[in-house]
């Protein structure tokens, strides 16, 4: 029993990690490709708390020295060790998901406090708003890019062409979207019959309804420990 990971690395890197200790087979072929973008001259006087909620975020931020003395609120111990790799030197990692990164600056943050969201040019505005909503002065720089990768891995194609996949994980609409397409582009659209797809939340999952799977699965919670908590127990 195989588990695809469509996910960029660094984090299909460690989600079959966590996978595999578990007792998992994971097969990793990301169908969205996180490209670092060059460091740019930013005035960090403007900014008291920088935000990163994710590894693609961290693992793009080494050159980006000008904000490596910024207090910096990471989600998750993996984009906090990234950060620290990178040269950042006061991280704080927050359990869970951006959503609850949100929850904690609103209880622990007063309106006065300015935030910095580093992300990909598609990706933070959801946070920018929410933070503008309840009041704090919120600047978003990109320092990478996502882009859909071309085409599934060999490896992939030839296991989803075998039956030997029996679970996909997906963590985003645009992430399915892009598998779909790739999917079709592979002639296998028919093999994703015998497949359970796992998704991160409702909006991932209304993507992937597009598709014919065995099963079509939704997290509790958006976040890795409960998609993955939607796989059978190895005993």
């Amino acid at each position: 029993m195989q588990i695809l990971i469509t996910r960029p690395t660094p984090s299909a890197t460690d989600t079959a990690e966590q996978l595999k200790a578990a007792g998992y087979d994971p097969l990793v072929a990301p169908v969205l490709l996180a490209l670092s973008l060059p460091a740019q001259p930013v005035d960090i006087q403007k900014s008291d708390i920088a935000l990163a909620t994710s590894p693609q975020a961290a693992q793009a931020l080494t050159g980006w020295s000008n904000f490596h003395q910024v207090p910096t609120l990471a989600v998750g111990d993996r984009t906090a060790q990234l950060l620290r790799e990178s040269g950042f030197t006061n991280v704080e990692s927050l359990d869970g998901d951006a959503a609850q990164m949100l929850d904690h600056i609103r209880g622990q943050y007063t309106v006065s406090r300015r935030f910095h969201l580093l992300c990909a040019p598609t990706t933070g505005q959801w946070i920018e708003q929410k933070l503008t909503d309840a009041g704090y002065t919120v600047l978003r720089t990109a320092v990478y890019e996502i882009h859909a990768a071309d085409a599934l891995t060999p490896e992939a194609i030839a296991a989803l062409r075998e039956g030997r996949i029996s679970y996909a994980l997906f963590y985003s609409a645009f992430s399915v979207e892009c598998f779909l397409r790739l999917a079709e582009k592979a002639n296998i659209m028919g093999n994703l019959a015998a497949i359970t797809a796992c998704c991160l939340s409702a909006s991932v999952a209304t993507a992937a309804s597009k598709a014919a799977w065995k099963n079509l699965l939704t997290a509790a919670s958006p976040n890795s420990a409960a998609l993955q908590a939607l796989l059978p127990k190895i005993d």
